[in-house]
């Protein structure tokens, strides 16, 4: 037909997976006459192809560098495992304690908290060696096992045993500020020992003879360790406890305003007496160096300062100055000697409140008046020290079955009487001689102790380990 072309294109379409039927084009499908109504359209999109789950299989093979390269591999992996079992088995026997010490077990601490205290106890100053068999350490049964034995006593022996650490001593004073209730029986008011106050004439001349030396024994010592503002305030003026008892007595002699300029260097040592006011506390820490190079701080001791709920027994045998300066004030004396006011021997000696009794009588017929006793700690003689740390050692090292025997016993208590004593019908007295309302018993009674309140009397008992007996046996022996 004139003015019409007809051209014919060919389609060539890949053949799809799968055939989707769709909608109709709108136009066609509004006129109706479209041939494609009566047939849905191919899809043009393919579908993915359907995934293979079988082995991917290749015949090529691994050249000799490759090879080499999983060989070195696997030695790397078995190397790096045995490396770290071979660290391990080297780190094993210091893991086995915080401190990371090879070849100490779980109770390393325990260990050198029991060492330390040992030789503290024994005031030793030797060189400790932790790896000598001679230094081993036995675990008292009674003692908790994640606990340090820690001795009672040694508080007590740190403060009244004699010191020649003069700093240490000051530093003590200036953290009380009075400085009254110092368990002391003074002879001197000043260095120069020209101002006399002791209780009675003899003890006088034992201070002369004992005790001229001692630095806790002269009340300038706690004088010029004191804030004298509050001093005053609380002893001095006119009608005060220290300005009547002692100021007005020194100010009779012609050197008494110038008392105060003291000596110098003329002491080797301070001393407390012994008393039951006050159990002492104490806390001692030692550094140790782990593997690391590490600081680790240890607690070797604490005890707590307990006061005395009943109060102290010890002054019937010295009389503090607490008490003294009060009671020659109020009596109009003099606790300095050989001035117009003295205090008589017979009146000081009546503030130490002990009453009469037979044991008093005896104890005063064969030792001395009370309030003019000093009792004074005696330390552990170093010969003796020696002694005890030779012998444990050689319990430790030289004789197995005897160091069975000795772990096996533990502790235990005796109640020993003499054998003379046993048997009869006997009854007894005695006991605390710092006790004044005690009775005859059936039993033994228990001798003097820091916690004997006098509350009612006690049978003598004795704790004993097994270590204590054995030295006892032997010693004895001698």
């Amino acid at each position: 037909m004139p003015g019409f072309q007809i051209h014919i294109v060919r389609f060539d379409v890949e053949p799809a997976d799968d055939i989707h039927p769709c909608i109709n084009d709108a136009p066609f499908a509004a006129g109706g006459g479209s041939p494609l109504l009566a047939h849905p359209r191919a899809s043009l999109v393919p579908k993915p192809a359907r995934r293979n789950n079988g082995f991917v299989t290749s015949e090529d093979y691994m050249t000799w560098f490759e090879y080499m390269e999983a060989v070195c591999g696997f030695l790397y992996v078995a190397a790096s495992i045995a490396s770290g079992v071979v660290y391990l088995q080297v780190l094993y026997p210091s893991f086995a304690n915080e401190l990371t010490w090879p070849y100490f077990n779980t109770s390393t601490h325990l260990f050198i908290g029991d060492l330390c205290n040992f030789h503290l106890g024994l005031d030793s100053r030797s060189e400790v060696l932790l790896l000598a068999s001679s230094y081993a350490v036995l675990r008292s049964p009674s003692v908790e096992s994640m606990g340090i034995a820690m001795n009672p006593v040694y508080p007590r022996m740190l403060v009244l045993q004699a010191s020649t650490d003069f700093e240490d001593v000051i530093q003590g004073l200036h953290a009380n500020e009075l400085n009254l209730g110092l368990p002391t029986q003074y002879c001197w008011v000043d260095f120069d020992k020209t101002f006399e106050m002791a209780h009675t004439s003899a003890r006088q001349a034992r201070c002369a003879s004992m005790y001229h030396a001692n630095a806790a024994v002269h009340y300038e010592a706690v004088l010029r360790n004191i804030p004298w503002a509050k001093w005053e305030t609380s002893f001095g003026g006119p009608n005060g406890s220290f300005t009547r008892a002692i100021a007005a007595g020194v100010m009779e002699f012609p050197t008494g305003s110038a008392w105060l300029k003291a000596v110098q260097n003329a002491f080797v040592d301070w001393m407390l007496r012994w008393h039951n006011g006050w159990p002492p506390g104490v806390k001692e820490i030692i550094e140790v160096v782990d593997a690391y190079g590490f600081f680790n701080k240890l607690i070797v001791k604490s005890l707590s300062y307990l006061p005395q709920a009943t109060g102290s027994k010890s002054t019937v045998l010295n009389s503090v100055i607490t008490s003294d300066m009060p009671f020659a004030r109020l009596r109009n004396y003099s606790l300095v000697r050989g001035t117009s006011r003295q205090i008589p021997d017979e009146l000081i000696l009546f503030n130490s409140g002990m009453v009469p009794t037979l044991v008093s009588q005896l104890w005063e017929t064969n030792i001395g008046p009370y309030g003019a006793i000093d009792a004074v700690w005696v330390p552990v003689p170093p010969s003796l020290a020696d002694i005890v740390h030779s012998f444990q050692g050689d319990v430790l090292t030289r004789n197995a079955t005897v160091l069975a025997a000795v772990q096996e016993l533990g502790y235990e208590w005796a109640l020993p009487t003499p054998r003379a004593w046993s048997g009869g019908a006997y009854e007894f007295s005695g006991g605390n001689p710092m006790c004044d309302n005690t009775h005859r018993t059936s039993f033994v009674q228990e001798t003097f102790g820091i916690d004997d309140m006098c509350l009612t009397s006690l049978q003598l008992s004795v704790e004993m380990d097994a270590m204590s007996v054995l030295f006892a046996l032997v010693v004895s022996s001698q």
